[in-house]
C-alpha cells in the first residue's frame, strides 16, 4: 500500500535507501569509464554526498506526494479540510 500525504512508510524508507545506495556505486563509476584509474577519495566523498541528497530527495516526494501519487493533493474522499 502507498503512503498517504505527509506519512511515511517501511517501504517509503527502503526506496530511498536502495536510490541511496544506488548513486553511491553508480557515481564513482563515470571517472573510471573516462579516465580508466579509480576513483581518489574526493570522487569517493562526493558520490556519497550524491547519494545522501538522492535518498533525502526520494523521501521527499514520497512525504508530498498521496497514495495515488498526485503531489501535494489530499487523499481522495478525505473530510480534513482547511477552513480560513
Amino acid at each position: 500500500m502507498k503512503s498517504k500525504l505527509l506519512r511515511l512508510n517501511l517501504q517509503d524508507f527502503g526506496h530511498g535507501l536502495l536510490m541511496a545506495v544506488g548513486v553511491v556505486f553508480i557515481a564513482p563509476l563515470l571517472p573510471i569509464l573516462q579516465t580508466g584509474a579509480f576513483p581518489d577519495t574526493a570522487t569517493i566523498k562526493s558520490a556519497l554526498a550524491a547519494g545522501l541528497a538522492a535518498g533525502l530527495v526520494y523521501l521527499g516526494k514520497n512525504l508530498l506526494t498521496n497514495s495515488q501519487g498526485e503531489i501535494g493533493k489530499p487523499e481522495a474522499g478525505s473530510t480534513n479540510k482547511i477552513e480560513g
